[in-house]
């Protein structure tokens, strides 16, 4: 059985010092290098794998979402804008109580982390301070395709999202979208 190294193996600095051969441990340096260059391998794989998909969350997100509405046990409507600077402005509101509807605006920032939808609210339509338990949202992104996007929250909620289609605006006689 041969045993090829790795490129990278071979591509580490050697030590600048010349030791003596007589001294030198050969066995527990090279294992020292290819350890060295396995931890950089997959350190990579790891740091980039997880990104990506993120990445490919938060392009999708870009654009006005509609709920989908529920039932039960909360049919509360909401509109969310998520733009392509990482800010949001969402509009939810309550089922009627006494012939009246409350709205809530919120706005703030939204980043995806590990297929977790987070919201860190910075400004609201409620004259009070939020605490700080509603500062920071968080939903687990269960599906995102096709314009439809799913969440799940801490207490299993789920919510739906529905993509609203681009506007288009004629011009010399043919449609385009506008962004």
């Amino acid at each position: 059985m041969k045993i090829t190294l790795a490129p990278c193996l071979t591509t580490l600095p050697r030590p600048s010092v010349r030791m003596n051969p007589a001294t030198r441990n050969c066995a527990s340096f090279a294992r020292l290098r290819l350890l060295a260059c396995a931890g950089l391998m997959f350190g990579c794989a790891a740091v980039k794998a997880q990104p990506t998909a993120d990445l490919e969350m938060e392009k999708k997100l870009v654009g006005r979402w509609d709920e989908v509405p529920k039932v039960s046990p909360d049919p509360r409507l909401s509109q969310w804008v998520y733009k392509e600077d990482h800010t949001f402005k969402g509009n939810i509101t309550s089922p009627p109580k006494n012939g009246q509807r409350e709205a809530l605006t919120l706005e703030g920032k939204w980043s995806v982390r590990n297929s977790v939808l987070i919201h860190e609210v910075t400004k609201t339509s409620v004259p009070k301070p939020l605490p700080p338990q509603l500062r920071w949202g968080r939903e687990r992104i269960v599906s995102l395709q096709n314009g439809l996007l799913t969440t799940r929250e801490d207490d299993g909620t789920l919510n739906r999202r529905r993509k609203r289609p681009e506007k288009s605006v004629k011009h010399g006689g043919a449609h385009r979208a506008t962004s």
